[in-house]
C-alpha cells in the first residue's frame, strides 16, 4: 500500500453574505462562467442561491463560500469547512480578457523584435 498526499490545488471563492447586493454579485461572476444558479427566492435574498452542481441542485445559505472547482464547476462550502480547507493566496482582480494583437504586434513577432509593453 502506498502513501499519497493531495496536491495543492488554487480555486477561485466568493462568500455569500445574504444580502441582495452580495446575491447579485455571486450570481454576476457565476454567469460570467455559464453557470446555472439563481436565487432561492426572489422577494428574500437572504433564502440562499440554488446552483446546478455536479451531484444535483445545491443550496448556498448565507455565509457559505461558492467554489468554482478545478473544472469549472460550481458548488457551496460551508465557511468551518472552507476556512479548514483553504488559505487566501491573492485577489484574483478582473476576469482576463487577451489583447487584440495588430499587423504591426505580428510582424514584429516574425522579425523577432522586442515590441514596446501595452
Amino acid at each position: 500500500m502506498g502513501m499519497y498526499r493531495k496536491k495543492p490545488v488554487v480555486i477561485e471563492a466568493m462568500q455569500f453574505h445574504g444580502s441582495k447586493d452580495s446575491a447579485n454579485q455571486v450570481l454576476a461572476w457565476m454567469g460570467w462562467h455559464s453557470a446555472d444558479a439563481r436565487r432561492a427566492s426572489m422577494v428574500r435574498p437572504e433564502d440562499g442561491i440554488l446552483i446546478s452542481t455536479l451531484e444535483g441542485e445545491m443550496l448556498a445559505a448565507s455565509g457559505d463560500w461558492i467554489i468554482r472547482g478545478v473544472q469549472g464547476e460550481f458548488y457551496p462550502c460551508k465557511p468551518e469547512i472552507f476556512a479548514a480547507t483553504y488559505e487566501f493566496v491573492g485577489e484574483l482582480g478582473e476576469p482576463h480578457v487577451p489583447r487584440l494583437l495588430t499587423l504591426a504586434d505580428s510582424e514584429a513577432d516574425l522579425a523577432g523584435t522586442p515590441r514596446p509593453a501595452a
